[in-house]
């Protein structure tokens, strides 16, 4: 069956194509979202990120947690140290390929406002209700702290992430795709015409 999926989404995406244009910015920009239980039938967790450079995809992931999880702070945590740890390789990389005039912190957009909120200090996290959440998970907290990244409320309408989660209508999908660069391709004869997906 995953074959088939695989199958189907070449056919379907055979004509798109991931582009890049010369920007002045080096900005890097990652959204990362997560879906908690949704899917009534496994009720598992569901996380992903993307991460653009110039505006377009350089990083994107998501998968599905094998095992059902109960606290949404840890799942949260869990998934804002993956995009925090592929963010810090990400700088030292460009470091070390000259590309060091970056802008720090980095904004991780995310659209769970009380996450951004506690992580962003506003709440206090040693409280009891959250001694469930591993120590390594603060990773990204120490992260936050030493300015390498910012944790930004995002809007759910703005969230790019939001389709490597839960299913997408498809206006939403194409506005994502368009917006990290990913554009659909016209062939005419030899020559292949690049076309907004709006």
């Amino acid at each position: 069956m995953a074959c088939l999926h695989l199958l189907w989404y070449l056919k379907g995406s055979q004509d798109y194509s991931l582009t890049y244009h010369a920007f002045n910015n080096h900005s890097i920009v990652a959204y990362r979202n997560a879906d908690w239980g949704n899917c009534t039938d496994i009720r598992r967790l569901v996380s992903g990120y993307l991460i653009s450079f110039k505006r377009f995809l350089v990083f994107r992931k998501a998968r599905k947690k094998p095992t059902v999880s109960l606290p949404t702070s840890k799942v949260e945590y869990k998934s804002l140290c993956d995009v925090t740890s592929k963010l810090l390789w990400l700088w030292e990389w460009f470091k070390e390929s000259s590309l060091s005039d970056m802008d720090s912190p980095t904004p991780v957009n995310e659209d769970n406002q009380g996450f951004t909120n506690m992580e962003n200090g506003n709440i206090n996290i040693n409280g009891s209700q959250m001694k469930h959440v591993d120590i390594q998970l603060h990773f990204a907290k120490e992260a936050i702290k030493n300015l390498d990244i910012e944790l930004k409320y995002t809007l759910i309408s703005d969230m790019l992430a939001e389709f490597l989660t839960k299913s997408a209508c498809r206006s939403s999908l194409f506005k994502a795709l368009n917006a990290l660069g990913v554009l659909g391709i016209q062939v005419r004869g030899d020559v292949r015409i690049c076309r907004s997906t709006d």
